[in-house]
């Protein structure tokens, strides 16, 4: 009989225990200020654009640039928010329409706070004077 007792006293004491609540926990998460990056074609540089739509032209801090150029990708890799002049002088001497993409790109938010936005592409259009000439008709 003691230890019927004994038993349920246990159970007792050991179902209280177990049967209390979790702590309430606030999560916070931070929202991100740089929602995007878009291509400057007029200064040769990538921005980043608030959450808000307002451009921010030097927040963005390296990128990476890919192409296709006769079936072999171009590779080039910047440190800044402008195309190097390697950049620039292969962009130039393109032919025809080109699809480029911008991926890697690193935003700063302010003090330091680096976010990554996301890849994008963009068509590069050459000048007329790369162009070749129309067909001659015979």
């Amino acid at each position: 009989m003691k230890n019927l007792c004994f038993f349920f006293v246990f159970i007792f004491l050991s179902g209280s225990f177990f049967a209390q609540e979790p702590p309430n926990v606030i999560k916070v998460r931070r929202q991100q200020l740089l929602k995007k990056a878009e291509y400057d074609e007029t200064d040769y540089k990538v921005i980043a654009v608030d959450r808000y739509g307002n451009p921010k032209t030097e927040s963005v801090v390296g990128f990476e640039l890919h192409f296709m150029e006769k079936g072999k990708e171009r590779s080039f890799k910047s440190n800044s928010n402008t195309l190097t002049p390697e950049m620039v002088a292969k962009l130039k001497d393109l032919k025809k329409a080109t699809q480029v993409w911008f991926t890697k790109i690193k935003g700063d938010e302010g003090e330091g706070h680096l976010v990554d936005l996301p890849n994008f592409d963009y068509m590069i259009f050459p000048k007329c004077v790369n162009c070749p000439g129309p067909k001659k008709k015979r």
